[in-house]
């Protein structure tokens, strides 16, 4: 009986160092996952369009240890939010060594006014906004009307 007695204290003790260990709390997201160490810029053919245009961007998928391009990521997200905060296109690139890149073609229903361009991976989203790239961009749309100055 001594034996068994042994055996059950053994596992009781491994068992409760098993729920100590499952409740450690990490504080850090880096702590959390070191992997998370990437940023993402975008290249924009301009930063000003006019309906009909096409805006064609390269995104960079970067390490932010040594700024050379991060394979941690497979793929990253564009996004075009307007005025209210909704998103006007989402675009899911496939990077290959960290680069990608895609357009838009902006169509007339789209109304004149300033816009945001984000970038950002699936890694990027456990970090602050502040950390997903952000650009900003105006389109004119002749065909809406109030636009001109009517004389």
């Amino acid at each position: 009986m001594g034996r068994l007695n042994k055996i059950i204290a053994l596992f009781f003790i491994l068992f409760l160092q098993q729920i100590s260990f499952a409740q450690q709390n990490n504080t850090s997201n880096e702590k959390m996952n070191p992997l998370v160490d990437e940023s993402v810029f975008i290249n924009l053919n301009s930063t000003t369009f006019v309906n009909g245009e096409t805006l064609y961007y390269k995104l960079n998928c970067l390490k932010n240890s040594d700024k050379k391009p991060s394979t941690v990521s497979k793929v990253a997200y564009v996004e075009l939010i307007d005025s209210d905060k909704k998103v006007v296109f989402r675009n899911k690139l496939f990077l290959e060594n960290g680069s990608g890149d895609g357009d838009y073609f902006i169509p007339s229903t789209l109304k004149t006014g300033n816009y945001k361009l984000i970038g950002y991976t699936n890694w990027m989203l456990n970090l602050s906004v502040a950390e997903i790239f952000q650009t900003d961009l105006s389109i004119i749309n002749p065909f809406q009307e109030g636009n001109l100055n009517s004389k």
